[in-house]
């Protein structure tokens, strides 16, 4: 059983192979480890300086961010002056517009009234005149009748008067001829007379 045991343990010179073996390694794993370390340093070196780089574009990109930002702002603000001032400038022709209609609305209003009043007037007036005119109308027309009547009558007086005078006319005339016919008849009796003389 010693026997057996003395077989199994490792001899020295296996040993310090084997310590060799472990040493070389450990030396190519601390060179591995120290390449590791380099490479690392590096990789930090660069991933520092990309950071840096990284946070100074973002550094610049949030300062114009920001210029933009106050930038924008400054527009927001002169548009929101604009707008407002534009707004009290559109209040303020509102209510001018508004006052204005309501002015032309009251001058509509007085105009209105002025022009019924004027239209009630000119219709009485008128009524008036139209009533005037028909009573001189009447009037006329009667005074125009009771004429034509006294003319009618007077001329029928005349007529009358006329043909009474012409019938005496006509019978001073019928005596007058007899007359003249008996002048006549006289001077032929002379005429005869003073032949039968001689």
């Amino acid at each position: 059983m010693s026997a057996t045991h003395a077989e199994q343990q490792p001899s020295r010179e296996e040993l310090v192979r084997q310590l060799e073996e472990e040493r070389r390694r450990n030396t190519q794993y601390e060179r591995q480890v120290k390449d590791m370390r380099n490479q690392m340093g590096l990789q930090q070196s660069q991933i520092e300086a990309e950071a840096e780089g990284v946070t100074n574009k973002l550094m610049q990109r949030i300062q114009e961010i920001e210029k933009d930002k106050a930038a924008l702002r400054q527009q927001v603000d002169a548009e929101e002056y604009r707008m407002k001032s534009e707004k009290v400038e559109l209040e303020h022709k509102l209510k001018q517009s508004a006052n204005h209609l309501t002015r032309l609305k009251h001058e509509k209003e007085v105009i209105v009234r002025q022009v019924e009043q004027e239209e009630e007037l000119i219709s009485n007036t008128l009524q008036q005149k139209l009533s005037k005119v028909l009573a001189e109308k009447i009037e006329i027309e009667n005074d125009l009748e009771q004429e034509q009547e006294y003319i009618s009558n007077r001329l029928q007086k005349q007529v009358a008067e006329t043909l009474k005078e012409k019938r005496e006319m006509e019978v001073r005339l019928e005596e007058e001829q007899a007359k003249v016919v008996a002048m006549e008849h006289e001077k032929r009796k002379l005429t005869n007379q003073l032949q039968v003389v001689e």
